[in-house]
């Protein structure tokens, strides 16, 4: 009997060791306080640095400002989140923001910035470019930059909306490729997944949209936030991108080895008297 208890024991940790390792089940939201005069949405992504660093490290608090902070799962939860009253401030892209407003809702944009996405495909597929996305399942998010990014070549568009869920399919062999922001992408790679198409540049724009209540009401609030966000941009493009990305771990359980090799990245001010 012993012996047998060995050889189960034995077998179970080489297949233990055998397996790949996969991406954690969810990421971390926060409840958002229906009290907070400034309550901004957002997607756990490189892009929303800015704010993580300034929630993170007290710069909201020192300035003043009421704000509540809150992760959501893809940036469908963040209109969802607005549409319902729930935030009143939130992250998106100039695509997503163009298409709610044709659908009646109304916003500001605050700022804008460059956003980055990179394919990233299934090494199964054995894609080296966008010309070969013909008869290939791409994972992103419909009326969105993700989903123009993939150009007319792209047949079969799979709506995943959630990123997390968009990496666990990629690294499943369920989709055959995925646009990305950072971290995602760097994830993606490092889990066996090979890049399509790099970022090398902006591949649009992405806004913080504010809604006109916001705008008109607080006015004031919305000053001490542009005050803060400026101080942590100021604060990114001393210390660099490395000193802080990990912040993100709080919303994202993703490997330290990952955060290490994400790339720089350039983080611009928000001009309030162009608004």
């Amino acid at each position: 009997m012993r012996n047998v208890i060995l050889f189960v024991f034995f077998a179970l940790l080489i297949c233990g060791c055998g397996r790949k390792e996969k991406p954690v089940a969810g990421i971390t939201l926060e409840e958002s306080s229906p009290k907070a005069a400034l309550r901004l949405s957002f997607v756990p992504t490189i892009e929303a640095l800015p704010v993580v660093v300034a929630d993170a490290c007290g710069i909201f608090d020192k300035a003043g400002v009421d704000i509540d902070v809150a992760a959501r799962e893809s940036m469908m939860q963040c209109d969802e989140m607005y549409d319902k009253g729930k935030a009143n401030m939130f992250y998106t892209d100039v695509i997503r923001a163009r298409r709610l407003e044709t659908k009646g809702k109304k916003l500001n944009i605050l700022h804008s910035f460059e956003y980055r996405y990179s394919l990233v495909g299934c090494r199964q597929a054995r894609l080296t470019n966008t010309s070969q996305l013909a008869d290939k399942m791409v994972g992103m998010t419909r009326y969105s930059l993700s989903d123009s990014l993939c150009g007319p070549t792209a047949a079969f568009r799979i709506q995943v909306n959630n990123p997390l869920t968009r990496l666990n399919m990629l690294t499943s062999h369920e989709i055959d490729a995925a646009w990305f922001a950072e971290p995602w992408a760097e994830w993606a790679v490092g889990m066996g997944g090979n890049v399509v198409a790099p970022t090398s540049g902006s591949t649009g724009k992405g806004v913080i949209a504010v809604s006109p209540a916001v705008m008109k009401d607080s006015g004031d609030m919305l000053k001490l936030f542009v005050k803060a966000y400026n101080q942590a941009v100021d604060s990114l493009e001393k210390n660099g991108v490395g000193e802080y990305v990990r912040l993100l771990d709080k919303y994202i359980s993703c490997p330290d080895s990952i955060f290490a090799k994400v790339s720089p990245r350039h983080f611009g001010r928000i001009d309030m008297s162009a608004n």
